[in-house]
């Protein structure tokens, strides 16, 4: 169990995908033992992808930082990582611009975002269909903990069922699009 674990990339092992730095910040669903000495720990994905939101909501409310480019320059600064590199594979996976223009409210987009930024952190450990078929659920999960309130969340789901049909169903046909995207250039390439 513990060689499982330790083969897992560091964000997966600590619940914590995107990787955020430890702060001073209490994030909700922290283990009660940090044992990681800079990254958080959390007790679950969900969790995990929880705060990530909510960092990523704080950029693109509160500081303006909506594109690709500003959200990624600031998530992944260069002093500490290639920029320009993690910003080409974003939109690589998302087939979109770096001036591309993100809406906290477009829940797809949003999941399509922490999904590229996952397997930008986690290495190759998360290819698009593992990442579909491991982590949409906690990704949802945490990016509904992160929206706010049962009132809030309101404005954003007209019912449980509603929800479900138009986002999950358009999230994982874009993220299977993805997969199917990438298996193509992989049978080009060969």
């Amino acid at each position: 169990m513990e060689k499982e674990r330790k083969q897992k990339p560091r964000g997966i092992r600590n619940n914590n995908p995107l990787n955020i730095v430890q702060t001073k910040d209490k994030w909700q669903g922290l283990r009660e033992k940090q044992y990681d000495k800079r990254f958080c720990e959390f007790i679950d994905m969900a969790h995990g992808y929880r705060a990530a939101f909510v960092i990523l909501k704080n950029y693109i409310k509160k500081h303006g930082w909506v594109t690709i480019e500003q959200i990624v320059s600031h998530w992944a600064p260069k002093n500490e990582n290639d920029t320009a590199v993690y910003i080409f594979a974003v939109c690589n996976f998302m087939d979109v611009k770096k001036d591309h223009v993100m809406d906290f409210g477009n829940m797809p987009d949003m999941l399509m975002l922490a999904s590229a930024m996952t397997v930008v952190e986690n290495g190759s450990y998360y290819n698009p269909q593992k990442l579909y078929y491991d982590l949409w659920r906690p990704m949802y999960e945490g990016y509904k903990m992160a929206f706010g309130s049962r009132k809030n969340l309101a404005a954003l789901e007209y019912s449980p069922e509603l929800h479900h049909e138009i986002h999950d169903v358009e999230f994982q046909e874009l993220l299977a699009q993805r997969v199917a995207d990438k298996d193509d250039m992989r049978t080009d390439m060969a």
